[in-house]
C-alpha cells in the first residue's frame, strides 16, 4: 500500500495534486504476500528485520491522479517477530509538497495463519504529516485476508480511516503467483499480475472560490485553469487535504460543505516483477488504473498508469 509537479507556471497543467498519502503505506498487499510466501516456505517461521527504499513515478489515491503529476520517494524499516507481531516506520518525500518531506507513517499489527492456505492480519496505522493542519484523516484500522491456492491468491482488504471525519475502503483482488528459482544470477524471480477493485466512502466537497481583490492570488489562478476547474468539480475531502498541502493559501479563499457517498472507485491492474539475490530483493511494478466516478463527483476521471521501484534488504534474526 505506498507522491511532483512542475514548478513553473507554464507547466502547471502537468502538475499533480495527489491524493494517496493515506492509501500508500509501505506494507501493501503485495509486500504482505511476499512475506507470507517466505514464511510459509520455512519449516518454522523466524523473525526478521528489513530496510527498504522506493520510488514512485506518480502518486494516486484510490486510482485517481486528477491529471496532475507528482513523484515521490520513501525510506523505511520493518520488523516481523515470529509470533506474528510486526511494526513498520516509513518516511515519504514528495516532489511538490512544501516542505518536501511530507509524511512519517507508523504501522503496528499482527499476522497470523489458518493452516497453510489462509493468512490474515490486522493493523493500526498513524500518519504524522509535516503540516497536520491541512489533513483530515491521520489514522487507519486495517484488515486483510489472503488465500493461497498454489498459483492463485485471492485476497480482501478493508481499511477504516479516521481523524477529523472518517472513510472506508474495501478492496477485493486476485493475484497470480508465477515464480522460478535459481534463474541466471537470481536465486528467485517472480511475476505477480494482480487485478483489484476498490469500493469506498468519501466526502464529496462542494467548493466555491470566494471572490477576492487579491491580485497575486487572481494571477496565481489565471496560470492554473486546471486547478480552478478541479476546485469547481466537487472534489473529495482527501483531494482537498492534499491540495492544501501543495497550495496552503487556498484555504483563505474556499467556502465548502460536503456530503458522504459510497460506491465503486477504481479497477486496478498491477504487474510486479521481483528478483532476489540472497537477502536482497528488487521489485519493479507497472500499475494501470481505471477510476470510476462516485455519485456527485463531477471531475472528469481518466485512466492513468505509473511505475514504482522498491529495494529491500532482509536480516534474519
Amino acid at each position: 500500500m505506498a507522491a511532483s509537479g512542475q514548478e513553473n507556471d507554464k507547466n502547471d497543467n502537468n502538475h499533480e495534486l495527489d491524493l494517496s498519502l493515506l492509501d500508500e503505506l509501505d506494507l501493501d498487499t503485495l509486500t504482505l504476500i511476499d512475506l507470507i510466501d517466505s514464511l510459509l516456505s520455512m519449516e518454522e517461521p523466524g523473525s526478521q528485520l528489513s530496510v527498504n527504499a522506493g520510488y514512485i513515478s506518480q502518486i494516486t489515491s484510490s486510482g485517481r491522479d486528477l491529471d496532475f503529476r507528482q513523484y515521490g520517494f520513501n525510506l523505511g524499516v520493518g520488523y516481523f517477530h515470529k509470533s506474528g507481531l510486526f511494526a513498520n516506520v516509513n518516511g515519504f518525500w514528495y516532489s511538490d509538497f512544501d516542505p518536501n518531506y511530507g509524511l512519517t507513517a507508523v504501522s503496528l499489527g499482527y499476522l497470523g495463519f489458518i493452516g497453510k492456505k489462509v493468512a490474515y492480519l490486522g493493523s493500526y496505522d498513524h500518519s504524522f504529516f509535516t503540516a497536520e493542519e491541512n489533513v483530515s484523516l491521520t489514522n487507519s484500522l486495517n484488515g486483510t485476508v489472503i488465500f493461497d491456492f498454489a498459483f492463485f491468491e485471492p485476497y480482501l482488504d478493508y481499511s477504516f480511516y479516521f481523524g477529523r471525519g472518517n472513510t472506508h475502503r474495501i478492496s477485493p483482488g486476485i493475484t497470480l503467483d508465477l515464480k522460478k528459482r535459481n534463474w541466471l544470477i537470481f536465486e528467485s524471480i517472480s511475476l505477480r499480475p494482480t487485478f483489484s477493485v476498490i469500493f469506498g466512502s468519501t466526502e464529496i466537497v462542494n467548493t466555491k472560490l470566494q471572490s477576492t481583490d487579491d491580485q497575486n492570488f487572481n494571477r496565481f489562478l489565471s496560470f492554473r485553469p486546471r486547478l480552478k476547474e478541479f476546485l469547481e468539480s466537487n472534489p473529495t475531502q482527501e483531494q482537498i487535504d492534499v491540495l492544501l498541502r501543495v497550495y496552503p493559501r487556498l484555504q483563505e479563499f474556499l467556502a465548502q460543505n460536503g456530503e458522504n457517498v459510497f460506491g465503486l472507485m477504481n479497477y486496478g491492474f498491477s504487474f510486479p516483477l521481483s528478483v532476489g539475490i540472497g537477502s536482497t530483493s528488487l521489485v519493479f511494478t507497472y500499475t494501470y488504473n481505471i477510476p470510476e466516478e462516485l455519485p456527485g463527483e463531477l471531475f472528469e476521471l481518466s485512466p492513468n498508469d505509473y511505475i514504482s521501484l522498491s529495494l529491500y534488504y532482509k536480516f534474519k534474526l
